[in-house]
């Protein structure tokens, strides 16, 4: 494991039970833009993490939102997948 992968589970995600991968993976220029989803445990509790990497040739960004695992949070998470995938549709069939 490298430095930073070591430095990134001990500060801020956990042990990493499952990543699923990049969400989103672009490039602006000669930025490239990542954000993915990751489902930890730390200090006894899950948490989905969200992370967003930016990298430059002169320079890299990290930021990391934790959401608890909650039954209230995944219900939340269904009702937000739900609206998504039938706004998604309305505009598929339009």
């Amino acid at each position: 494991m490298s430095i930073l992968k070591w430095f990134e589970r001990k500060l801020f995600t956990g042990e990493v039970v499952q990543d699923y991968g990049n969400l989103r993976d672009e490039r602006t220029g000669v930025a490239r833009l990542r954000t993915s989803i990751l489902l930890c445990r730390r200090k006894g509790k899950l948490q989905l993490v969200v992370r967003s990497v930016g990298t430059a040739p002169l320079g890299a960004s990290a930021q990391y939102a934790m959401i608890d695992v909650t039954p209230q949070t995944l219900q939340r998470l269904g009702e937000i997948v739900s609206d998504a995938k039938t706004q998604l549709e309305k505009e598929h069939v339009a």
